[in-house]
């Protein structure tokens, strides 16, 4: 088992399949806090498919850009696209959802 939420997704049958952003070539050049780009270094995430951030981001990639609702409701922890379907259920990336799956993961069992 791996240590991140993740890796947690994985292991129940659900491997990531967004479509990360990344900065294009040449975005930071001479800027003062390049080197410090949240989204270069790992620390944000945004889907360039479906359009979920953070604490908004399905379990998997519907495929298409959400609704602003289906947004807020996947935040909210009551709406999740997982296995080729929408679900009445917490992403494992939703606030809610670190919660959750926690106890997945080494060192919380």
């Amino acid at each position: 088992m791996g240590n991140t939420i993740g890796d947690a997704a994985a292991d129940a049958g659900f491997p990531y399949d967004h479509v990360d952003y990344v900065c294009p070539p040449g975005y930071h050049d001479n800027e003062y806090y390049a080197h410090q780009c949240m989204f270069c270094d790992g620390g944000l995430t945004a889907c360039t498919v479906c359009n979920g951030f953070e604490g908004a981001m399905t379990t998997q990639c519907p495929g298409r850009r959400m609704t602003t609702t289906e947004n807020d409701e996947v935040y909210a922890g009551k709406l999740d696209f997982r296995g080729g379907r929408w679900a009445a259920a917490t992403s494992f990336y939703a606030p809610k959802g670190y919660v959750n799956y926690a106890h997945a993961l080494e060192g919380f069992n």
